[in-house]
């Protein structure tokens, strides 16, 4: 025979469970939705022409200072390569985080590339319409050291 009071208790605590479940999950989904909004660019990437403009500039200050810098050593050993990095840059336009995708196969170059970065920085903050899009950029880019010259193009 069942107990009719055993089946309320089981019902409550059941119900009781289901909410607490209930309410994990909606606090881990809160917290996933509150994550940084990354914009990740990359040769397949396509943003708006504001947006772009903010890359443009970027792109062009680590270029201008990259070869200001460009390291006499690979000069003299005429020394050429390719470095792949990621630099990640916040809202601020302060650099987070530079890490090296695909060394050239020297620590001049590779070294050269990096210190490109930490000498034009800090960065010009986001623009607006930018920052009301994403907490930080995610810019992955080919450092190309030729002749005596750096660029830093898309992948």
């Amino acid at each position: 025979m069942i107990d009719a009071n055993s089946d309320k208790k089981t019902l409550t605590e059941l119900s009781q469970a289901i909410a607490s479940l209930e309410a994990r999950l909606a606090d881990k989904q809160q917290l996933l939705t509150k994550g940084p909004r990354v914009l990740t660019l990359s040769s397949a990437s396509t943003i708006e022409a504001a947006d772009a403009n903010y890359i443009h500039q970027w792109r062009d200050r680590v270029e201008r200072i990259g070869n200001r810098h460009y390291p006499q050593a690979a000069r003299d050993k005429g020394l050429y390569g390719d470095v792949r990095l990621l630099v990640r840059l916040k809202a601020s336009g302060v650099v987070e985080v530079i890490s090296i995708l695909s060394s050239s196969g020297s620590k001049v170059l590779d070294r050269a590339a990096i210190e490109s970065i930490r000498l034009a920085s800090p960065f010009e903050p986001f623009t607006q319409s930018l920052a009301k899009k994403y907490d930080r950029i995610d810019v992955i880019r080919t450092w190309q050291f030729r002749k005596n010259k750096l660029s830093a193009k898309a992948d």
